[in-house]
């Protein structure tokens, strides 16, 4: 509405807004936000917000949200982002809603350890001559190979005290830290 007067002998203006809202007989609704959550690679695990196996969720303001990241058997867990902001490395983070959240779980495939020994009389390598140490990630594959000195001869792999391959050259998936003598 707009309010006119005379002030002394100039006339002057005002112009008051008011915004009026629908009634509803005196309840204050608290704001609605939405939680998103995005798998990072999607196979990489699983995802509850507030324990429900979700990834979209709307919450009151105000509200806690809990949003727990579960890796596949393969993979492990790096943390939650908030767009390139590293919120936490923990499986757990929990916050206020207070805005719409767009959250990333990131999971990578977990790391191994592929160690060679060779026994007296010969060498071993892993993939390339002279590795004899190497970090591959789940499932990968790599190439064990035990080279006999003049005057021996390869007899065995063993791995966990137990026979392996009689192969001198072994491919190997590797799905755990493991030692080849």
């Amino acid at each position: 509405f707009t309010v006119k007067g005379d002030a002394g002998r100039s006339m002057y203006t005002k112009q008051i807004i008011v915004t009026l809202k629908k009634d509803t007989g005196g309840a204050i609704t608290p704001a609605t936000y939405s939680i998103n959550i995005t798998k990072n690679p999607t196979e990489g695990g699983s995802v509850t917000i507030n324990d429900a196996a979700v990834l979209q969720k709307s919450v009151t303001e105000g509200t806690t949200v809990t949003v727990v990241a579960t890796p596949a058997a393969d993979y492990k867990f790096d943390g939650w982002k908030e767009g390139t902001t590293t919120l936490t490395t923990s499986t757990t983070y929990s916050f206020t809603a207070s805005s719409n959240k767009n959250l990333t779980a990131n999971f990578s495939k977990k790391d191994y350890t592929v160690t060679v020994e060779a026994g007296e009389g010969g060498s071993a390598y892993i993939d390339t001559k002279g590795t004899t140490e190497k970090t591959v990630s789940h499932n990968e594959n790599v190439t064990i190979t035990a080279e006999a000195n003049d005057g021996y001869r390869f007899v065995e792999w063993r791995a966990w005290n137990s026979h392996f391959s009689s192969n001198a050259q072994q491919d190997v998936t590797v799905t755990t830290d493991v030692t080849y003598t």
